[in-house]
């Protein structure tokens, strides 16, 4: 065990690392912001009654507490990770680099400027615009920065099919829609996808690399790979990046999505300057140094990855009763690692999924690896089919499939 405390600070999404580091450090607190005004109890009791690690409700008493490795899986929290840099901390975080996915627009330059291929794109400020810029271009993909809340990244085939998306985008604006800035960018046809999924310190990545391809919304799958014998262009864009990461001084999870077209060109369409999810999980599950992998990078030192097995894959669990409801859940014990759970808490030895998003199903993921695909999809599946919750829907049927895709890549 590393005898330090860990303390995973987190916005609700990735409290699963903080079960997983227990296994690594002697001791493992957990932030979630959750004072306001009306402090609200979905936020207040998200992370609480866990034994194997503590819910704490500030952060301010452990800044001078030399013994504690900061962890920020998640985005939002650059000001402090540099604060507590400046103070000699140790801090395992995408500090300034989470602008490389909050500020798509100031990102797009900076692709073109290292000299990544950029398709065609275009900022407009409010409704108005991005409206009259739709009615002229169709097939066109739509982004905002920051405010993930607001939307994803959706497509607009034409202005009278999507028109229903913004009527609602422009609602749920109110006065602010004329202001808005949105990012509209043509797409990459007859592309394949790939991608990275792991970690960088200062601009390096390990020698030893997680590669799989993710089925949207549904499952991942992935095998572990020698970095040097990823595709190509996953390789030449984190070179290109390399540079800027060290000059941001990012230290921890980092993935990538790029299209390959037919022109033979990486094109960067996303950054994820945090843990991923899908696929951060599945890192979770395969690291069998987690802990290193965390500790050295706090000091600015890169740990190769140790795989647990050649395979992982992952299932994502959803519920529609999640939408507004507490779900309780049951999970045998013997195998609750393997289960990542968004924002959820315990009481009186009963675990409960709290409702955060009324738009998202999307309750956490099981997963398993093992020296074979077949064997990591049937030990996944066999996790999956012991646990019970309201309404749960699991995605263990198109595993198979991801598996062959993966086995294709």
């Amino acid at each position: 065990m590393i005898p330090r405390t860990a303390i995973v600070v987190d916005n609700g999404l990735f409290q699963p690392l903080a079960h997983a580091l227990t296994r690594y450090y002697e001791d493992v607190l957990y932030f979630r912001p959750w004072a306001g005004s009306f402090s609200h109890p979905n936020d207040f009791y998200c992370g609480t009654g866990y034994d194997s690690f503590e819910r704490v409700e500030a952060l301010e008493p452990y800044y001078d507490d030399e013994t504690v490795t900061w962890v920020f899986p998640d985005l939002h929290f650059a000001e402090l990770q540099k604060w507590l840099r400046s103070k000699g901390r140790q801090v395992w975080g995408a500090g300034a680099g989470e602008t490389l996915e909050l500020d798509r627009g100031e990102t797009k330059e900076l692709m073109a400027s290292i000299g990544l291929p950029v398709k065609p794109w275009a900022a407009v400020e409010g409704m108005t615009e991005l409206r009259k810029l739709l009615q002229e271009h169709k097939n066109v993909f739509i982004k905002v920065s920051r405010l993930r809340g607001l939307t994803e990244t959706f497509c607009s085939p034409s202005y009278e099919l999507v028109k229903p998306k913004l009527d609602a985008i422009q609602d749920d604006l109110g006065g602010r829609a004329e202001v808005q800035e949105f990012i509209v960018e043509e797409p990459v046809p007859d592309a394949i996808e790939v991608g990275y999924d792991g970690y960088s310190i200062n601009g390096q990545f390990p020698p030893t690399a997680l590669y799989g391809i993710e089925v949207k919304d549904c499952c991942y799958a992935g095998r572990v790979k020698p970095y040097a014998s990823l595709p190509k262009e996953v390789r030449e864009v984190n070179q290109k990046l390399a540079p800027v990461m060290k000059k941001l001084d990012y230290s921890g999870f980092f993935s990538t999505e790029i299209r390959v077209g037919n022109d033979k060109k990486p094109y960067l369409i996303d950054i994820t300057a945090r843990e991923a999810s899908p696929a951060g999980e599945s890192i979770l599950e395969v690291a069998s140094n987690l802990g290193d992998i965390i500790e050295g990078g706090s000091k600015g030192k890169l740990v190769d990855l140790k795989p647990a097995g050649k395979y992982v894959c992952q299932a994502l669990l959803c519920s529609d009763f999640v939408k507004g409801h507490w779900l309780p859940i049951e999970i045998p014990k013997e195998f609750r690692q393997h289960v990542h759970l968004y924002h959820s808490c315990k009481i009186k030895d009963v675990e409960y999924v709290i409702p955060m998003d009324e738009d998202m199903p999307q309750i956490g993921s099981v997963t398993a690896c093992a020296d074979t695909p077949e064997n990591a999809a049937k030990l996944c599946k066999k996790y999956v089919d012991q646990i019970k919750a309201f309404g749960l829907k699991d995605n263990t049927d198109k595993l198979e499939q991801a598996m062959k895709d993966l086995e294709k890549a």
